[in-house]
C-alpha cells in the first residue's frame, strides 16, 4: 500500500472512530443518530465494523488490550519540524489525539483503543 493510501486509511479510521463515539455519546439509537446526521445506517455499521476490526487487531498483534481504568504505554516518536501540523485530530471528552502524516498504524490503533476504553 502506498504512503498516500495508508495515510488516507488512517485518516478515515480515525474519523470513523470519532463518528462511532459521537453516536454512542448522543444517547440516541443508531437509526435516530443516522437520520439526524444524514448518514445511511448501513454505512454507519460498515464503518463501525471497520473500527472494531482495527481495534481487535490490536489485541491479536500482541499490543495491550485495555480494561477500564488501565492505561497503555504508547510509544511516541519525536516530532520533527516537517511533521508539526497534524493531518487530523480526534477530540473525545477532553482527550485529544493528533494524527500526523507519517504516523505508525500500530500507534494509531493503540491510541484509538485507549481513547475508546477511557470514554
Amino acid at each position: 500500500m502506498g504512503m498516500i493510501d495508508e495515510t488516507t486509511r488512517k485518516i478515515r479510521l480515525s474519523q470513523w472512530a470519532e463518528m462511532v463515539r459521537e453516536c454512542k455519546q448522543s444517547g440516541m439509537t443508531v437509526r435516530a443518530w443516522c437520520i439526524e446526521n444524514g448518514m445511511n445506517e448501513k454505512a454507519y455499521f460498515y464503518r463501525q465494523r471497520r473500527v472494531r476490526r482495527a481495534l481487535a487487531e490490536i489485541g491479536e498483534s500482541g499490543l495491550p488490550v485495555l480494561q477500564s481504568g488501565n492505561f497503555a504505554k504508547v510509544p511516541v516518536a519525536r516530532v520533527t519540524s516537517s511533521d508539526r501540523n497534524p493531518v487530523t485530530a480526534i477530540n473525545v471528552n477532553g482527550i485529544k489525539v493528533d494524527i500526523y502524516e507519517n504516523a505508525d498504524v500500530k500507534n494509531i490503533k493503540q491510541s484509538l483503543k485507549a481513547v475508546l476504553e477511557l470514554c
